[in-house]
C-alpha cells in the first residue's frame, strides 16, 4: 500500500477496514492532511524538492520545480 495520497489511501483503509481516517475532520483539515501526505513523500524519496508531479498532483502552487520545500 502506498500512503502518498490521503484519498486513495483512507479510501483503502475503509474498504478492508471499516475506518474512516477523515472522520471529525473538516474540509479544511482534509485539504491540509492531503497536502502533508504529498509533502511526506517528497521528504521521503525526493530529499524534499518539488518535482512536476508533486505541483500537479498536490496542486500546490506555491513552489516550484527544484524547490526546497520547507514546514513552519
Amino acid at each position: 500500500m502506498r500512503f502518498h495520497n490521503l484519498e486513495t489511501t483512507a479510501t483503502e483503509i475503509k474498504a478492508a477496514f471499516d475506518i474512516d481516517l477523515c472522520d471529525g475532520m473538516k474540509s479544511d483539515e482534509v485539504s491540509s492532511a492531503t497536502l502533508l501526505f504529498y509533502r511526506r513523500h517528497v521528504y521521503e524519496h525526493k530529499g524534499g524538492e518539488a518535482d512536476e508531479k508533486y505541483i500537479a498532483e498536490s496542486r500546490d502552487n506555491s513552489v516550484r520545480p527544484k524547490q526546497a520545500l520547507h514546514e513552519t
